[in-house]
């Protein structure tokens, strides 16, 4: 009895630690696209932009683009690719790709709640061939 007692303890603390690990590290998968953390930083005040960073994986044998971002937080949703506006982001079969700040990724405009770290923000992406994907995008810690 002690022992089932100690091992169901063992277990709790494990999910303890774990837990914040696993969901940190958040990702969406379909068929043919995994996407893996989507986040932005934190920021002060409404109808700030915010640039929204992740990896996108095309498991498929032939390349996929996202086309379109639906939030319903942003007054606007470029898709960008360092500084400008393009129609889409094109994700090569079989390749990884990283969104990020300097290179290609989506940028909210005029976000209507305020970024606090560790709140999130909902996105409906919509990729060519792969379709709609709702995720969840984390909102992080500014680096100092």
């Amino acid at each position: 009895m002690k022992r089932r007692v100690f091992l169901a303890g063992l277990g709790s603390c494990s999910a303890m630690l774990l837990g914040p690990v696993a969901g940190h590290a958040h990702g969406y998968r379909t068929r043919t696209i995994d996407i893996t953390h989507p986040w932005t930083f934190e920021q002060e005040g409404k109808g700030v932009d915010a640039v929204i960073g992740m990896e996108i994986r095309n498991k498929s044998k032939r390349a996929d683009a996202l086309v379109r971002v639906e939030a319903p937080d942003a007054a606007g949703i470029d898709l960008r690719n360092g500084e400008a506006t393009v129609a889409s982001i094109e994700i090569a079969a079989g390749a990884s790709l990283t969104l990020h700040a300097k290179g290609p990724h989506i940028l909210l405009r005029g976000v209507r709640k305020t970024l606090f770290a560790y709140n999130n923000l909902y996105l409906t992406l919509v990729f060519a061939k792969a379709g709609r994907i709702k995720v969840e995008v984390v909102v992080e810690d500014r680096p100092a």
